[in-house]
């Protein structure tokens, strides 16, 4: 299974989470494709045929709410929002306009914020691993602990 267009990261984190094998992401934009000459068609693929795979969660994909209620007490995940920093510091809720009974602005206590934003190059691709790293580690994410990402729906999680 290979994602491409909107929300690659997430399509490709959901299979993984719920056991799917193979998994491929082809990130970038259609505009990008074409500018390094890759061929494409709007011709429609045979239907391939495989066979259905059992759902099976993968545990070390998953944070369930009493996961991160555990992590806020115990500290021992780091907890990473990398929603925007209005959305973090709660003067803005997302999505724009919704209603107070639907969520709360602000963030989980003991979260860390690295805005998705500062993770992507100017075309919209991840920057490079080294300048990740110095991204990261700046924010107390370092590999030492395991880390529980989020953000509002799952995408830019997905993303980080």
């Amino acid at each position: 299974m290979v994602f491409y267009g909107y929300g690659v990261p997430l399509g490709f984190w959901l299979l993984r989470a719920y056991g799917h094998p193979d998994v491929r992401m082809l990130m970038g934009s259609c505009a990008q494709w074409a500018e390094q000459a890759h061929r494409w068609s709007t011709d429609s693929p045979a239907e391939a045929v495989a066979p259905r795979l059992p759902l099976s969660e993968d545990a070390t994909l998953i944070a369930d709410r009493q996961a991160v209620e555990a992590a806020v007490e115990s500290g021992a995940e780091l907890l990473l929002d990398v929603r925007a920093p209005a959305e973090y510091h709660g003067e803005r809720f997302w999505p724009s306009g919704a209603s107070a009974d639907v969520g709360r602005a602000g963030h989980i206590p003991g979260a860390v914020n690295v805005p998705i934003d500062l993770v992507r190059a100017e075309d919209g691709t991840l920057k490079p691993a080294d300048e990740l790293r110095t991204i990261f580690d700046a924010a107390g994410v370092t590999g030492e602990q395991p880390v529980i990402v989020y953000c509002t729906i799952g995408n830019r999680a997905s993303e980080a």
